[in-house]
C-alpha cells in the first residue's frame, strides 16, 4: 500500500471554514492517513494568540 496523505490549505480566518477543515482533517488522520494543512494569507491569523477584536480564538467560538 502506498503512504497516503491529505492536504489542506488554509487561506481564510473565518472559524466556520476552520471548523470544517479541522473536521476534515480529524476524519482523515483517523483514517490513517498523514495530515499537512498549509495556513496562508488570512488562515494565519488562526494561529495567532489574540484576533483583531483583542478577543482570543476560543472566546470568539
Amino acid at each position: 500500500m502506498k503512504d497516503e496523505r491529505a492536504t489542506l490549505i488554509m487561506f481564510s480566518g473565518d472559524l466556520d471554514k476552520a471548523m470544517a477543515a479541522f473536521t476534515i482533517a480529524n476524519g482523515a488522520a483517523g483514517q490513517g492517513l498523514e495530515v499537512y494543512i498549509y495556513f496562508t494569507f488570512w488562515g494565519l491569523s488562526l494561529l495567532r494568540k489574540e484576533t483583531g477584536d483583542g478577543e482570543l480564538f476560543l472566546e470568539k467560538m
